[in-house]
């Protein structure tokens, strides 16, 4: 594990112990759907524009009709892009916004272990 320097030295001065507040339960984000602003986005406006966080995971719930998975579409960070802000977020799905191109971008969270496993068996093919 790597501390930052000026993490280290303040924790040094103050007499504390030195540890990182990284977890050691890694996920990543698996984009299953996107949507731009058409009539298919009317009840993320909605729900953006109101605060419901709750009905944004939700919707996100929702939509996530299958257990497929395309690595290409996996990432690390829900936000894709600096533009993409992270509206709502949970242990198991995140829903983000781009207000420059008024895009939904609708993310599933999977383990690092599942995201592993699927390249190794992509790998084997």
């Amino acid at each position: 594990m790597i501390i930052p320097r000026a993490e280290y030295t303040t924790s040094i001065s103050q007499g504390q112990a030195v540890t990182s507040e990284k977890s050691n339960d890694e996920s990543y984000c698996y984009s299953f759907a996107r949507f731009e602003s058409s009539e298919r986005t009317k009840a993320f406006d909605s729900y953006r524009e109101s605060g419901d966080h709750e009905a944004l995971l939700h919707l996100a719930e929702i939509m996530d009709v299958n257990n497929l998975i395309e690595l290409n579409k996996v990432r690390k960070n829900a936000p894709k892009t600096s533009e993409d802000k992270v509206l709502a977020e949970s242990s198991s799905y995140a829903v983000t916004y781009n207000q420059q191109n008024s895009t939904y971008d609708l993310l599933r969270k999977i383990e690092k272990e599942k995201v592993l496993e699927l390249i190794s068996d992509q790998r084997q093919r």
